[in-house]
Formats: structure tokens, sequence, C-alpha cells
């Protein structure tokens, strides 16, 4: 199990490297729908990542957590 939620982790990670600098913004957020069947974990990994990841962004602190073993 934690090697997914270090995968969900990268993923956020890897998405906001792609987008924090766009002209019109980014969010994070699941889309319009949250399957029930989602895990808990999945759902609190993706906030807590984001928490960390804070604002403004910082693309070398995102490069570092990248970098950290769990």
């Amino acid at each position: 199990m934690l090697e997914l939620l270090k995968k969900l982790e990268d993923a956020v990670i890897n998405c906001v490297l792609e987008g924090y600098d766009s002209p019109k913004g980014y969010t994070i957020m699941s889309g319009c729908s949250l399957p029930v069947e989602t895990p808990l974990e999945n759902i609190q990994t993706k906030m807590e990542t984001a928490r960390e990841i804070g604002y403004p962004i910082d693309p070398e602190k995102l490069q570092r957590m990248l970098g950290k073993q769990h």
C-alpha cells in the first residue's frame, strides 16, 4: 500500500510541476466526480501532498519531494 501512496504523491507533484506556471492557473482537484470506492488513504495522500507543496510553488522543493525516500 505504501508503494501505491508514494506513486500517488509523485503523480500529484509531477502534475503540479507540469502546470504550475500556466498563465491560466492550476488547481489540484479530483475532477467532476470521485468514485465511492476510492480508498480514504488515497484522498488523504493527495490532500497532504497538496498541503506540503504549499504556495507559492517552488519547483526546486518539488524536485526534492520527488527525490525523498518513504
